[in-house]
């Protein structure tokens, strides 16, 4: 789908004939997710091994990070390729984050002086975790060119929400249209929204307060992406009645408890920052380099536009330097300060 619409003329309506819009929109009303390309599909679902293992007995084991290929990509480069498994390498790091929750909430359950100290523990390995994810995140810069991101890679899966014409996507031989279309975004993975609900940050939806009204409406929609058993899941730990910020607040907090929920919290917003600096550095940069050119090519429409504030949209359709800002802020206001006796 997304092939036939982007090789269309940008003058031309998106018309989704029949042989595509009809068991698109089955399969994908089937599985509770839009007919659109999500997080899910070329990250989630999207990787494979290149060298087989030998099998074990031992179960799952997480495969070697730099063993790992993409199935499907647009443009077949290995720029793409890079781009998807960095998320992917994210994804496979961060299961022994969320066996660190659960290891968490078993002791929590305890709540003697033993399972505080494991709890602590539980949190310092949860935040190397993270900053092995910021590592990850960062070394995409190692194998997927800016450039070549912007303008020959991100414009394949672009949803409705940037599509540069601004057209509405007819699903021809459908009669309920779909209307959640934005395009594929890391807000889709169901990982970084546990990591805000198990440390009990104002991120994700299900914490009122903190950040403003749209953001945690995007928040919220952004799981409509997900595979249903990621939503489940997320609801499942939201419901939780044990929490660690709950924790850590009581009347007389552990200092060292205290000392590892901070340094957790500020792993995540490190990992943040690290994600501003890549979006600024694929998407911003980009995205003001084109601006200037087409201002050169068209003085007329730089008049026209100065002072006008340019609202830069990632591709599932969010204002991307207020919204990860505005997410990173919070993050970083969620650390607690000690009391002073």
């Amino acid at each position: 789908m997304h092939f036939y619409i982007y090789t269309l003329p940008l003058s031309l309506p998106v018309l989704i004939p029949k042989p595509i819009s009809v068991p698109l929109v089955a399969i994908s009303n089937h599985l509770q997710l839009p007919p659109v390309v999500t997080y899910s599909d070329n990250v989630l679902y999207n990787w494979d091994i290149i060298r087989p293992r030998e099998s074990n007995e031992l179960g799952f084991q997480s495969p070697a990070l730099d063993n790992l290929r993409s199935q499907d990509m647009f443009t077949g480069t290995i720029d793409e390729q890079e781009f998807y498994l960095a998320s992917a390498r994210i994804e496979l790091r961060g299961v022994e984050a969320l066996e660190l929750m659960r290891a968490t909430m078993d002791e929590m359950f305890v709540g003697d002086a033993i399972a505080i100290r494991r709890i602590s523990a539980y949190l310092h390995k949860l935040a190397s975790v993270v900053q092995d994810l910021k590592g990850i995140l960062l070394d995409v810069r190692k194998g997927c060119d800016p450039s070549t991101f912007y303008h020959t890679i991100r414009p394949w899966f672009r949803g409705a929400d940037s599509d540069p014409a601004h057209r509405k996507w007819v699903f021809e031989g459908v009669e309920d249209q779909p209307t959640n279309l934005s395009g594929p975004s890391a807000g889709q993975s169901a990982l970084i929204h546990a990591l805000d609900v198990f440390l009990g940050l104002d991120n994700c939806n299900v914490v009122e307060g903190g950040v403003t009204p749209d953001q945690r409406t995007l928040l919220r929609r952004m799981q409509i992406y997900m595979p249903r058993h990621h939503r489940n899941f997320l609801r499942h730990l939201s419901t939780n009645p044990r929490h660690v910020r709950t924790l850590v607040t009581q009347a007389n907090p552990d200092a060292e408890l205290l000392d590892a929920y901070n340094f957790t919290v500020q792993s995540v917003k490190e990992f943040r920052d690290a994600h501003i600096k890549i979006v600024a550095i694929y998407i911003i940069g980009p995205a003001a380099r084109e601006r200037m050119q087409l201002e050169e090519a068209d003085p007329e429409a730089q008049v026209a536009q100065k002072g006008e504030r340019v609202v830069l949209r990632g591709t599932g359709g969010t204002d991307l330097v207020r919204f990860l800002k505005g997410v990173r802020d919070k993050t970083a206001e969620a650390v607690i300060e000690p009391t002073l006796e």
